[in-house]
């Protein structure tokens, strides 16, 4: 393997655990009653996304 594909990868898994932190931090913040627009600004996901959770 070289050191490029072992980069790519090691990117694909941070961004992947990247948003599954800010999932998780979308998630609390509904159940504490905070509006989408603010959780889109504090995580990055878009009020799209977060409807979905």
């Amino acid at each position: 393997m070289n050191d490029t594909a072992f980069g790519d990868g090691e990117k694909i898994g941070i961004e992947k655990g990247e948003l599954a932190k800010a999932i998780k931090i979308a998630k609390g913040m509904l159940a504490k009653g905070f509006d989408l627009k603010t959780i889109s600004e504090l995580t990055d996901l878009s009020e799209t996304e977060i409807e979905k959770l």
